[in-house]
Order: structure tokens, then sequence, then C-alpha cells
């Protein structure tokens, strides 16, 4: 996770926001943890998606800080 990119787009989000424009964003896990390839190696199917979505809620909790930070209200969901 890079603070600086996250900043950034929160900065460009800020924007979109400040022209009155609703923003919804979907964040993803795959930086952190891809389960397909721990599946191949023989990892829980069920215990590599509960990975996955640890990896999209740690996405989700930097991102809402970055917006936080830039003064936008933002929910994690």
């Amino acid at each position: 996770i890079d603070a600086s990119i996250l900043d950034r787009m929160a900065q460009e989000i800020k924007e979109l926001v400040e022209l009155g424009i609703q923003v919804g964003v979907v964040i993803g896990g795959g930086n952190l943890f891809r389960g397909a390839g721990l599946a191949k190696a023989g990892m829980n199917r069920v215990v590599g998606d509960h990975m996955g979505m640890l990896a999209t809620v740690m996405n989700g909790l930097a991102m809402r800080d970055a917006l936080h930070r830039a003064y936008v209200n933002a929910r994690l969901m």
C-alpha cells in the first residue's frame, strides 16, 4: 500500500465531490493476496477466500483513511 498513491487518489476524488458528483469506489485485495495460486498449491479454498476478504478490508481502511485526511466523508461498507 503506497500512501502517496492513496493521497493522490483521495485528492482526485475530492475534486469530483467538490463538483457535486457522488462517487462510489470499489476496492479489491489483489495487491495483498491472490488465492488462486495458493489454491493450486493445496490451500483450502475457503481459507483463501477469507484471506482475500481481509485483504480487501485492509485496502478499504487505507483508502478511507486517505479520504478522511483529505476531509472527504467516506464510509467503508
